[in-house]
């Protein structure tokens, strides 16, 4: 199972959508972040499911209206 870095301190960083194949891959890449970013927050987090979901949208016209 893939492995992944999360940022605490900082949300949108892209880090989090890189997946590490091992545990020791995901540490090596967070002390790499700390070692550029020292007050950041990091977890590393192993990846046991994936969700998505699908959401269709659609638009008539009322009748009477322009």
């Amino acid at each position: 199972m893939p492995y992944v870095v999360i940022n605490r301190s900082n949300a949108f960083d892209p880090i989090k959508d890189v997946e590490h194949a091992t545990e020791e891959a995901a540490d090596a890449a967070a002390r790499a972040l700390l070692e550029a970013q020292p007050t950041a927050s990091l977890l590393t987090a192993k990846v046991i499911k994936r969700y998505s979901a699908e959401v269709t949208v659609t638009a008539e016209a009322v009748e009477g209206e322009s």
